[in-house]
Parts: C-alpha cells; structure tokens; sequence
C-alpha cells in the first residue's frame, strides 16, 4: 500500500537560454512526486511547468497534489494504476502536469514492484531504439542559428527541427541557409509553435518545399484548427499538430476536420502515460501517426517518454532524447545518454533511472 507521497518542487538552471517563437527560458520548474509503499519500494514521476503549454503554474500543481490527489491515493496499492488515475481525473479537470507527474510515478514503482520496465507494463515493446530529431533553437540571428544547426550535426544528429513562426520569410531564409550548411543527408523539420497567419503559412510550406523540408510542426494558432485544416490542403509537406492536440477530444477533431497529417503526443500535455497511450492508439484508428514530444525536463520525465514510445505501435516520430544537454544539474543517478542522435529504452526496473535530490 502506498504509505508516503513526497512532492518535490525544483528549479533548475539552464547552461544557456532555451529560445523559441513563443517563450524564452532562462531556468525549469519541475515538479517531483515520491511515492513510497509499504515494503521501501519507491516511484517517482516529474512534471515540467509550462504555463505557456497547460496554464498551470509550479505553486499551483504542488498545491493541487499535496491538497486534492495525496489524499485519494494514500493508502491504495500502486498496482491500481488506471483506477487511481480515474479518481485523481474526477477531481482535475485541466491539471495535465499535475496528472502526469502522478500518473508517472504509479508507473515507475508499480514497475519496481513487480521487477520489470514500464514498456512491459504497456504490453511490450514495438522497438527499443530511437532516432530523435533536436530542435535548432533561435539565435540572434540566422547566421548563429546555422552555427547551432552545424553543431548538432556534427554531434550526430540526422534530424533537426527548425524553431520558427516569428516572421515568414526570415524562417525561410533561414531554412535554406541551415540546408545549404548542413547537406541533403539532413532531415529537416520546421516547428512554428502556431506563429504564423495561415496565409503566411501557406507562403512558408511553398518556399521550404524546396529545400526537402520533411514536417512542418503547428504552422497556425492551436485553437485554429479550420486554419490547420486549410494549411493541411494546400501543402504537399506532412503537417504536424502539437499545442493542438491535449486530449482525446482533440485527437478526434483534428482527425474529423483533416487539420493534421500527424500529431504530436506530450505527457504533460495528455496528462501522462496512461492517456498518452490513449491519444495514440484513437489517432491509430484515424490512419494518424503519432510523435513522442519532449518539452525542457530530466532524465526522469525523459525515461518515461521513452517507455512510451517503445510501448505504443503507433508513435513513430521522436523528439528530445539528451535532456542534460541544456540543464544546470541532472537529478537522477545516472542520466539517460543519447549517442549521435540516438538512443534506448531503459531495461531497468520501472523507469530505469533513480532520483537524486540536488542536496544529496
């Protein structure tokens, strides 16, 4: 039975700042939950606060965890994963990151539990081995974004993604600059974080089409999806939904209004592993493939995406996979490593990675 519930706030430095159309960060604020049962064993889960994403703030998820969620599951076995998570749904509606950073947790030590990885706990694993695409953040200016994009390719990287969505044809430009700098061996996405007018959209899909541009990530507004739909019509480059899809419900408009060619799946946006794997399998059903997104997080909140994408047929796309690379400080063991772009799934018991408070 789960005896003690830890709620754990940190703020973690950035070595340098994580830039894109819409947000800047200089730090993280993540949220860690403990949870301990009877016989010692330990889960542990993280949420990445988001405002901009979820609307929810770091006071705000520690208060909704420790007053409303520690509560329902305190003294209930860990095993019981999906109907703790139906209580805990009862009482939040729009708390995705409180959710998920609950819903983690559950998986991490009902996988220490019964000693085996949370993959298994998903019915198996479809791959083991990812190829992740890294985001060029913005620089200055397009001359320092290439440099950053030649980076990464150098450090192994076969998949950039392109952060846009400030002004059109500067984004155009600097897609053709990064694909003149970098080669035709490239894959090349673009990710708008929904900055463009949809008008500018359509400008955009035209130019990049040029230089082999294979997905653009949420050209228009999230709450546009007639927009998207329209975008989706008059492009020949696979278009990808993100800050439109949070839910199951979203899931089916978009498929309904033909507003995405593929969707991107975030755990802090669906609320964690249980609806992650939900979103994915309703999108499988509408000919939708489905990518495991990564937000700023540690090693924890990055194993979990992992078991994710090895557990579920249907994410065939990846993104992230070296979340040290831009934090201050790791809090866990031994850090999840990703090798010239690529990287595994942990055969670990549970996640596979241990927490290490800062302190310790």
């Amino acid at each position: 039975m789960i005896s003690v519930v830890e709620v754990i706030p940190l703020t973690i430095p950035l070595r340098r700042v994580y830039k894109t159309s819409r947000v800047e960060q200089k730090f993280l604020q993540q949220v860690f939950v403990k949870i301990t049962d009877s016989s010692g064993k330990v889960g542990v889960g993280e949420g990445a606060i988001r405002e901009d994403i979820t609307g929810e703030t770091l006071n705000g998820v520690v208060d909704i965890i420790q007053n409303r969620v520690v509560p329902l599951i305190q003294d209930c076995d860990p095993l019981d994963r999906e109907v703790l998570m139906s209580l805990v749904d009862n009482v939040l509606e729009k708390n995705s990151t409180a959710r998920c950073v609950i819903d983690i947790a559950l998986h991490d030590i009902a996988g220490k539990i019964l000693g085996i990885p949370v993959y298994k706990l998903l019915g198996g694993a479809y791959r083991k081995t990812f190829s992740f695409s890294k985001a060029v953040i913005l620089g200055d200016s397009v001359e320092n974004t290439v440099k950053e994009a030649k980076r990464l390719t150098n450090a192994g990287y076969g998949i950039l993604k392109i952060k846009a969505g400030k002004d059109c044809d500067t984004d155009i430009l600097r897609v053709k600059k990064i694909r003149e700098a970098c080669g035709s061996q490239i894959e090349i996405r673009v990710d708008a974080n929904g900055g463009w007018p949809v008008e500018e959209a359509i400008k955009a899909v035209k130019a990049m089409s040029k230089y082999n541009v294979a997905i653009i990530e949420q050209p228009v507004h999230a709450d546009f999806l007639d927009g998207m739909a329209e975008v989706v019509k008059r492009s020949n480059i696979p278009i990808m939904a993100d800050e439109s899809a949070h839910t199951l419900e979203d899931v089916m408009m978009i498929a309904e209004k033909k507003a995405a060619d593929v969707i991107n799946i975030k755990l802090i946006k669906a609320g964690g592993i249980i609806k992650a794997k939900q979103m994915a399998e309703l999108a499988d059903v509408y000919g939708i493939p489905c990518q495991i997104g990564g937000v700023m997080y540690s090693s924890i909140l990055a194993s979990a995406a992992r078991h994710v994408a090895a557990g579920t047929r249907n994410i065939v796309f990846y993104e992230g996979g070296k979340p040290a690379e831009f934090l201050g400080y790791d809090p866990v063991d031994v850090p999840l490593k990703t090798e010239r772009g690529k990287g595994v799934v942990s055969e670990g018991h549970g996640l596979g990675v241990t927490f290490k408070s800062p302190k310790s």
